[in-house]
C-alpha cells in the first residue's frame, strides 16, 4: 500500500504503481507497432472497461504518457465494439456486445443513432475465461488423481505444463468434438515416471461451463430490462473476446436474442480495431458525418425560409430545452402560434421579449397542433393544451455572464448586424460559437440564435454507466439519496449542504426518484462538464488545417476585432511551451473563464 493509499505492486523488493506496469505494456506495443510501420508512432486511443471510473481512466491516460504516447483520447471497451461494427452504419437500431474475455464477462446494448453510439445498458461481473480455465484444470488434476493416486495441484512445474494443454484443448474444442490431451513425464513417483492421457469431449467442456452459460443468460435478461428493449429489438449481436469463441456461448446467445451473432467482427480484434477507427477519425483519415442535433435535447429543424420568424423560433427553442432540463420530456412546441397570434405582421421579425411575454400570458400548443407554415395567416384560436412559463430575464453581455447563464439553461441571443454580416460568422455552420467578438444588441436585431451546451459522448457514456450502477432495481429511476454516492463515484464529493442544495434545485424530496434526463442535467453541471466540451469542439474548427494546433494566424481570425496586440499577448501567455502554437489544453485553459 503507497502512502496516498493506492495500490502498489512489489517486484524485487521494489514498488511499482499500476500506472507505470500499465506503461510498460503500452511501451512494449509502441515499440512494436514502430517496428511493423517502421516509423515512430507517438499518438494514442486506449480502450477501457466500461466500468472504469474517472480516477482509473486518468491513471490510464498518465501511463500512456509514461510510455511515451499523446493519449488523444479514452473510450470504453463496448464503444469501440460498436465502432468496429457500423463506423459509417446509417441505419439506426440497438446492437448487443457480450464481451467475455479472460477477466469478466459484460453485456452492453448499444443505441446506434446516424454514426453517435450510446451505451444503453451495461451488466456483468467478475468471472472470466481465467476462472473456466481454472475449472477445468481441477478437472484434469482429479482425473489424472483418479487413477495414479497423485495429486498434481502442488507441483508447479506439472501444473503449468497441464493449465497450457487445457487451454489448447479448449481452443481446438471450438473446432473438433474431441480434443486429446497427451503430457508424457508429467510427474514421478517411485515406480518411474508418469504419463496424463485424457480424452476431453465437448460435451463434457459444456457441463464444466454450465454455471457460466447461466451467467451469460442472466447478464443479457439483466441487460435488456435496463434499456427497456427487447430481444427481438436487437439488430445485431457483436461477439467480444476469446471465450465468445466457444460454441456454446455462441448458441446461447443466439438463443437469447433469436439472431446468430455478426461474423463480421473478429472477436479478438474487434475492440483494438474500434480503437484504430476512432484514432482515423480524430487524425481526420476517416470522415464520419455526425449530427450534432444528437449530442442534447433538440427538436426538429425549422427551416425559416425567405421570412423573419428567428425571434420566434429561437424563444421556444430555449422552452422546449428548459421544460427537457426539468420534466425530461422533449416536446416540440409551435413557432407559427407566436408568430400568428404573438402581435402584429409576425413574419416580419419582432423583439424576442413578444415571444417571452406570450410564453407568459397565453401559452404556447405543441407543433403537431399549429405546425409551422413560414408564411403570414391568421391566427387560428389558441389550442386547449399550452406551456406557460412563469417569467424571464436578461444576462450580461459579457462572456462570463453568458457562460455563466447557459450552462443552467438554454438562451437566446441577438447578433448584431456587422456581426451577422462578418466573415467569421458566415463561415461556420452550425453549433456553438465561442470567443471575444461577440457583438450582441438589445436594439435592432438582424438574426436571434440559440445558446446552449452539450455532453461529449464519452461524457454522457460516463453518466449513463454510473446512472446505471445506482439503478440497484433497473426501473430506470434514481432515489435522490443516492446522489453523493454518484458524485463520490464520478470523482467529486460534496459538502452534504452543497448536496441538499442540489436536490431541492432540481424540485424532489430527498427520497423521490429521477430519470436519467434530470440526472444528466444536475451532474453535469456539478461536474462543469459544458464549458471545457464547448471549448474542445471550438479548438477542433478553429484549428483548420486539422494538424493538432492552432497557429498564430487561426488564433487570430478567431479573435477578429480585438486589437493585435492584446491578441499577441494572450497568444504569447497561453503558448506555456513556447513552440509558437496553442494545442488544444493550452487553448481551453486560456479561453476558459477565471
Amino acid at each position: 500500500m503507497a502512502p496516498n493509499e493506492d495500490a502498489w505492486v512489489y517486484l524485487n523488493g521494489k514498488a511499482y504503481p499500476p500506472s507505470e506496469l500499465c506503461s510498460y505494456l503500452l511501451q512494449n506495443l509502441k515499440e512494436t507497432a514502430n517496428d511493423y510501420l517502421e516509423k515512430d508512432v507517438t499518438k494514442a486511443v486506449i480502450t477501457v472497461p466500461a466500468y472504469f471510473n474517472d480516477a482509473q481512466r486518468r491513471a490510464i491516460v498518465n501511463a500512456g504518457r509514461l510510455a511515451g504516447f499523446d493519449v488523444l483520447k479514452i473510450i470504453s471497451e463496448p464503444y469501440a465494439a460498436g465502432l468496429s461494427y457500423g463506423v459509417n452504419i446509417k441505419e439506426d437500431g440497438h446492437v448487443a456486445v457480450v464481451h467475455f474475455g479472460g477477466g469478466t464477462l459484460m453485456v452492453y446494448i448499444l443505441e446506434m443513432s446516424h454514426g453517435v453510439i450510446e451505451i444503453k445498458a451495461a451488466s456483468g461481473d467478475a468471472l472470466g475465461g481465467e476462472n473456466f480455465d481454472n475449472i477445468l484444470l481441477g478437472y484434469l488434476v482429479t482425473e489424472f488423481e483418479k487413477t495414479e493416486s497423485i495429486n498434481l495441484s502442488t507441483n508447479k512445474l506439472a501444473l503449468g505444463r497441464l493449465r497450457e494443454a487445457a487451454e489448447k484443448a479448449k481452443i481446438e474444442l471450438s473446432t473438433t468434438m474431441e480434443a486429446e490431451i497427451h503430457l508424457p513425464s508429467i510427474t514421478a513417483d517411485a515406480s518411474g515416471d508418469k504419463h496424463l492421457h485424457i480424452t476431453l469431449s465437448r460435451s463434457k467442456l459444456e457441463s464444466l461451463f454450465s454455471d457460466f452459460i447461466e451467467n451469460i443468460k442472466k447478464n443479457c435478461q439483466i441487460c435488456l430490462k435496463q434499456a427497456d428493449v427487447a430481444a427481438k429489438d436487437i439488430a445485431e449481436v457483436l461477439l467480444v473476446g476469446s471465450m465468445t469463441k466457444v460454441p456454446k456461448v455462441q448458441e446461447v446467445v443466439t438463443e437469447i436474442f433469436g439472431k446468430s451473432p455478426s461474423q463480421g467482427v473478429n472477436p479478438d480484434e474487434a475492440v483494438a480495431l474500434g480503437a484504430a477507427i476512432e484514432g482515423g477519425i480524430l487524425s481526420k483519415d476517416l470522415k464520419v458525418d455526425v449530427d450534432w442535433g444528437l449530442r442534447g435535447a433538440v427538436t426538429d429543424i425549422t427551416t425559416q425560409g425567405s421570412v423573419c420568424t428567428c425571434w420566434a423560433i429561437g424563444v421556444k427553442a430555449a422552452v422546449e430545452g428548459i421544460f427537457f432540463i426539468i420534466n425530461g420530456i422533449l416536446n416540440n412546441f409551435s413557432s407559427q402560434q407566436i408568430v400568428d397570434c404573438a402581435g402584429p405582421d409576425g413574419v416580419e421579425g419582432a423583439p424576442q421579449e413578444r415571444a417571452y411575454n406570450y410564453f407568459m400570458t397565453d401559452g404556447v400548443c405543441l407543433d403537431a397542433e399549429y405546425p409551422y407554415t413560414g408564411a403570414r395567416q391568421d391566427c387560428v384560436g389558441i389550442k386547449s393544451s399550452r406551456v406557460f412559463i412563469d417569467s424571464f430575464g436578461r444576462v450580461g453581455y459579457g462572456n462570463k455572464d453568458l457562460i455563466a447563464a447557459v450552462k443552467e439553461q438554454p438562451l437566446t441571443a441577438g447578433l448584431s448586424g456587422s456581426f451577422v454580416q462578418s466573415p467569421v460568422y458566415q463561415s461556420y455552420k452550425g453549433g456553438p460559437y465561442f470567443g471575444d467578438n461577440y457583438d450582441f444588441t438589445t436594439d435592432a436585431l438582424p438574426h436571434l440564435v440559440d445558446k446552449a451546451v452539450y455532453l461529449s459522448d464519452t461524457q454522457i457514456s460516463k453518466l449513463k454507466e454510473a446512472f446505471i450502477r445506482f439503478d440497484e432495481d433497473g426501473d430506470d429511476l434514481l432515489e435522490t439519496n443516492v446522489l453523493g454516492r454518484v458524485m463520490t463515484y464520478l470523482g467529486k464529493t460534496l459538502p452534504e449542504a452543497e448536496l441538499q442544495e442540489m436536490i431541492t434545485e432540481a424540485g424532489t424530496g430527498q427520497n423521490e426518484t429521477i430519470g436519467f434526463p434530470r440526472f444528466r442535467n444536475m451532474i453535469a453541471r456539478k461536474l462543469k462538464y459544458t464549458v471545457i466540451a464547448e471549448l474542445e469542439d471550438l479548438f477542433k474548427r478553429v484549428d483548420t488545417d486539422h494538424d493538432g494546433f492552432i497557429s498564430a494566424s487561426e488564433f487570430l481570425m478567431l479573435m477578429n476585432g480585438v486589437d493585435e496586440t492584446v491578441i499577441q499577448a494572450l497568444f504569447q501567455e497561453a503558448d506555456t511551451d513556447e513552440d509558437g502554437q496553442l494545442n488544444c489544453e493550452e487553448f481551453v485553459r486560456l479561453m476558459q473563464p477565471k
